[in-house]
């Protein structure tokens, strides 16, 4: 029997919560690892979700993993197996769905972190918000279907120290155990109500997606930036390179350096000596013990590099609408909206902005084009017809009528 990441044994009792006991299998030995895929290789269904640290350091990686399928649960460490690689295959397996919740930010951190492929995948976030359910977080589903309640406490933990206290170990194993469950309660409403290829046609989506590479740091990522003069914009750029830099070699969220409110703040004071870095909210003596000679010296970097390139600039931007574009973005919204009301969902799951302003914007002839890029097959069954006429009759200068 191995050791868990607690120290106890790799068997953790999970509590009963509506739908039965059991145990969670701790799996922190590479042969463990080997009975655990040989175990799921039989399986044709599996509940997933992963626990990572993204709030406690610069580069984000799974800490756990874990697995549930109808009979058993495990919590598989990463980090005391030095990957989970051999898992590769199952996930990739088109004859095994994984069933996920939220399933966007775990298939990009193990495609980058474990370089899997995915293949059937089941989202009941997904699902959920396809139904126009009021509530889609797990807690409130299964609250509401199972009367299951899950303690959230640990939400923001970091689950990259070990070793992990066992209650620890048990709300990760809860996120999963009863996930097929729900999966299957959505499925069948999904199909009574013929929105399932909706769905597949998202999770094969899902499937696609890969993980962006890590973006430069820049002054335009901080809220409020866009306010400031060149000159200011050329200081924050400056910071925000010195707070990255720290952030990478401490490997803390940059954050956790300094917040982007006291970069705002510092760019727009400019400091020149230490007496400047007084008053600034956020900027603690601490802090400035420790940080005020970097500051100083990026600001005095933000001082002298040429601020031409941080000017305010046309160069890039769209031209501005014209009268009869506005009022097909207006015409657009409006049909959005009533097929949302008829349909019970969020109107911005069935076309975002951005689309509404592309399609409306669109050439006549690049019409065609623009609605196969800018929505998906079930949008588009829904959408397409109205949106047609809608682009047809405020082209030739006549605005249809709204919708009651």
């Amino acid at each position: 029997m191995g050791e868990s990441v607690n120290g106890q044994s790799d068997h953790l009792p999970l509590d009963g919560g509506g739908l039965g006991g059991g145990d969670a299998r701790i799996i922190v030995t590479r042969e463990e690892l080997a009975n655990l895929v040989r175990s799921l290789e039989r399986a044709d269904r599996l509940a997933v979700d992963v626990e990572a640290d993204s709030l406690h350091r610069y580069e984000e990686q799974p800490c756990l993993l874990q697995i549930s399928t109808d009979e058993e649960t495990w919590v598989v460490d990463p980090l005391a197996i030095g990957g989970v690689d051999p898992l590769g295959p199952i996930f990739g397996d088109p004859a095994v769905e994984k069933v996920f919740h939220g399933s966007d930010y775990d298939i990009r951190l193990l495609k980058r972190a474990a370089g899997f492929d995915f293949s059937n995948i089941f989202d009941t976030m997904i699902s959920a918000q396809l139904l126009g359910l009021p509530e889609v977080g797990l807690q409130a589903l299964l609250a509401a279907r199972f009367g299951v309640v899950l303690d959230k406490k640990f939400q923001r933990a970091d689950w990259s120290k070990r070793p992990l206290a066992p209650e620890m170990i048990r709300y990760a194993a809860e996120d999963t155990r009863h996930l097929l469950r729900l999966r299957d309660e959505l499925a069948s409403e999904l199909d009574s109500r013929g929105r399932m290829e909706w769905a597949r046609e998202e999770f094969e989506i899902l499937c696609r997606i890969q993980p962006a590479p890590r973006r430069v740091p820049s002054w335009s990522d901080i809220k409020g930036s866009g306010k400031l003069p060149s000159r200011d914009r050329a200081v924050l750029q400056a910071l925000v390179e010195f707070r990255d830099g720290e952030a990478r070699r401490l490997d803390r969220p940059p954050f956790k350096v300094l917040g982007s409110p006291v970069l705002l703040d510092l760019a727009r004071r400019r400091p020149r000596t230490p007496g400047d870095l007084q008053g600034i909210v956020g900027l603690t003596p601490r802090l400035v013990d420790r940080y005020g000679r970097a500051i100083l010296d990026a600001a005095r970097k933000g001082e002298t590099v040429p601020a031409d390139e941080y000017a305010r600039t046309d160069r890039g931007r769209p031209p501005r609408p014209s009268p009869e574009q506005i009022a097909r973005l207006a015409r657009l919204k409006a049909v959005r909206d009533e097929a949302a009301r008829n349909l019970g969902i969020d109107p911005a799951l069935l076309a975002n902005r951005a689309a509404l302003e592309e399609i409306a914007f669109s050439e006549p002839d690049a019409l065609a084009a623009t609605l196969t890029a800018r929505l998906k097959t079930w949008q588009r069954s829904v959408l397409e017809k109205e949106f047609r006429r809608v682009h047809l009759s405020t082209d030739r200068g006549v605005l249809p009528h709204a919708p009651p």
